[in-house]
């Protein structure tokens, strides 16, 4: 049987898998805990603090070298994911109206998100890149994702109500 730093680690250690592969809730009980851990809250029965293992002195470090490198806190912790920001509510309205006017001259919904992943591309190439289209500078959308941004609710209730 388990005595409770066994147990409290050996959850730890599998909640830290999972928010380093991505589980926000998991990041954010993890960052509960190790507040707790590293405060010295946790105890035995004895009162003595449980140690803090060397992997959530790594996971910490990490996190926190990774912050010094100009890495937001959210991002370090794992409580977003890294990689490419999301694209603001504004921004998929806009690649979404570029299909919907396609679609709407006739062209098939799949032929027209890749028209569409065109002329986006041609937006953002124009030097200077009209303001509208500068959150698309440097990053890029395929046609899969044109696809479901015409598909979101948002959007199809806006394509059916006109």
């Amino acid at each position: 049987m388990m005595n409770d730093e066994e147990l409290l680690t050996t959850s730890l250690k599998e909640e830290l898998e999972r928010a380093k592969n991505g589980d926000k809730l998991a990041a954010r009980d993890v960052l509960d805990i190790l507040s707790h851990l590293l405060s010295g809250r946790y105890r035995d029965s004895t009162g003595k603090r449980y140690p803090v293992p060397d992997y959530v002195l790594d996971y910490v470090s990490d996190a926190l070298g990774s912050m010094a490198k100009g890495e937001s806190g959210d991002r370090a912790f794992h409580l977003k994911k890294s990689g490419n920001q999301a694209w603001s509510y504004f921004e998929k309205r806009l690649a979404v109206n570029i299909v919907r006017q396609l679609v709407e001259q006739g062209l098939p919904v799949d032929t027209a998100v890749g028209t569409a992943a065109d002329k986006i591309k041609e937006h953002i190439a124009q030097t200077p890149c009209p303001p509208a289209w500068r959150g698309f500078k440097g990053r890029t959308v395929s046609e899969a994702t044109l696809l479901a941004w015409y598909y979101e609710r948002p959007f199809t209730e806006t394509a059916t109500d006109s």
